[in-house]
């Protein structure tokens, strides 16, 4: 369809879901490229391909994060590449979007059985199959009207019971306040604001560079005579004769003592005599623990003090004649 024929008005919107399935076609149209991971994988994010896309709806910009699997034996660089360009040119040619930037990382590399050369990724074509969309011309006829019959024509009445209306509650509302005047402060005029005069830009000295330093040959190293001590003769050494070893002796063998043991005696026999009747224990009765009574509390008698003349130093420590003490 000419898009010059399109009527005026209306607007295209292309969703995400859309796009998504565009990527992942052109992404299967690659060779080398495989699907890995299922079930459990798709629910945490491991299974392969996938994509991220964000589409900018003002301008018309899709970028792409793409994650694949590639099989193995492949050129894994040239599928990648191959993927990351026919991405771009599928969502260009499909949607009519631009691409701002397709990133495409390789997560797992799967065995195949049949290896695919560099060769074939080259010669895959980038640009989508799009079949054109074929429109059928609908018929349009003329409304058919029919007679009504006199079946439905007759109308029979219907008895409808209706609830009895209830009484609506009266509602109190306040009293309509006049609206207060609302003073607006009058505009002031925009006050001029002086900036600093431009100043001419200083002229920056730039130095040249030093030239790099030439390393310097090494110096020759002057070689140091060094003295070695004469040679001594060796001494001889007196090594002792080797002394004779020496047989063991073996001592006789002491006799084996085989130890008497007495003879058996005969067996006493023992009378046993009754005895009297047993004695029955009795237990000692419980008795009740014992408290000392203290003395009741006297008061104290005063001790009086009655010095006799003058002590020698002995009798005043306590000696045979001390102090009397009443």
């Amino acid at each position: 369809m000419d898009p010059s024929e399109n009527p005026p008005g209306g607007e295209v919107y292309i969703t995400d879901r859309a796009v998504h399935k565009v990527v992942t076609a052109a992404t299967a149209s690659v060779p080398g490229t495989v699907s890995a991971g299922g079930g459990f994988d798709k629910l945490t994010g491991m299974s392969f391909p996938r994509f991220d896309l964000l589409v900018d709806r003002a301008s018309h910009i899709v970028t792409v994060e793409a994650t694949i699997a590639v099989s193995w034996p492949s050129p894994v660089t040239d599928v990648a590449e191959k993927v990351r360009t026919t991405i771009a040119r599928w969502i260009t040619d499909a949607t009519g979007m631009n691409v701002g930037h397709v990133n495409v990382v390789v997560g797992n590399v799967v065995g195949a059985p049949d290896p695919v050369t560099a060769l074939q990724v080259a010669a895959a074509d980038e640009q989508p199959t799009l079949a054109p969309v074929a429109v059928a011309p609908s018929e349009v006829t003329s409304p058919r009207y029919r007679r009504r019959s006199a079946a439905l024509a007759t109308t029979r009445e219907v008895p409808v019971r209706t609830r009895p209306a209830r009484q609506l509650d009266q509602v109190h509302t306040a009293a309509e306040l006049p609206l207060a005047a609302v003073q607006v402060a009058p505009e002031r005029p925009l006050e001029q604001v002086h900036t600093a005069v431009e100043r001419p830009m200083d002229a920056v000295e730039v130095r040249p560079s030093p030239e790099p330093a030439v390393p310097r040959e090494p110096e020759e190293l002057r070689t140091v005579p060094v003295h070695v001590a004469e040679e001594r003769p060796l001494t001889p050494v007196d090594v002792a004769e080797e002394l004779p070893l020496r047989e063991p002796r073996v001592v006789g063998s002491t006799p084996v003592v085989t130890p008497a043991a007495p003879l058996p005696r005969r067996l006493t026999p023992v009378r046993v005599v009754s005895g009297p009747e047993p004695v029955h224990a009795v237990l000692p009765v419980r008795a009740e623990p014992f408290v000392p009574k203290l003395p009741p509390k006297r008061p104290l008698t005063p001790v009086r003090i009655v010095p006799r003349g003058r002590f020698s130093p002995a009798q005043q420590k306590g000696g045979p004649y001390g102090p009397r003490v009443d």
